[in-house]
């Protein structure tokens, strides 16, 4: 499914609905910067009964979260916020997303970090397994390659209707 559309949008949105069914995650979010500081992309699945926090990332405190989670090559867990003293992630924004347990997993093509996929838990503490995260590495390989190929699309498209010397 991810793979099947070359727009980017729709590629970004069916994989954290997906993402976030299979797995069976309370929130399934991928955050993805879009060049400057305070340009952010935020895709959001949501499981019934669990509010929304895409707003969030909005804020000062979402950026910074958002750039400390970017600039991580590798997979790591977020524990609850009221029993782990030793998070790089500010205390009180994780509260403030509610959860008990996270997942954070860049998507990573030649070295260049893409974006991440942030899996959360909001009603109970989960020991993501090797294969859990391995599992989702994967998806995230494919994802990292889905988009890489949207936006060369994008780009061809945008060279297709603009003129190379003048630039119109």
């Amino acid at each position: 499914a991810v793979r099947s559309s070359v727009q980017i949008r729709e590629v970004l949105e069916t994989t954290v609905e997906k993402i976030g069914t299979t797995i069976g995650v309370s929130r399934c979010l991928l955050l993805r910067s879009l060049g400057g500081p305070d340009q952010l992309e935020v895709f959001e699945f949501v499981h019934e009964c669990i509010p929304p926090v895409k707003n969030l990332f909005c804020s000062s405190d979402g950026f910074a979260f958002t750039q400390t989670a970017l600039g991580r090559i590798s997979p790591h867990d977020l524990q609850d916020p009221e029993l782990d003293n030793q998070s790089t992630y500010d205390a009180g924004f994780l509260r403030r997303l509610g959860i008990r347990s996270g997942l954070i997993v860049p998507l990573v093509m030649r070295e260049r970090v893409l974006g991440v996929l942030f899996l959360q838990d909001c009603t109970e503490q989960r020991q993501w397994s090797i294969d859990d995260v391995s599992l989702i590495g994967s998806l995230a390989d494919h994802l990292s390659v889905a988009i890489e190929n949207a936006e060369l699309h994008q780009e061809r498209e945008r060279q297709a209707v603009t003129d190379g010397l003048t630039g119109i």
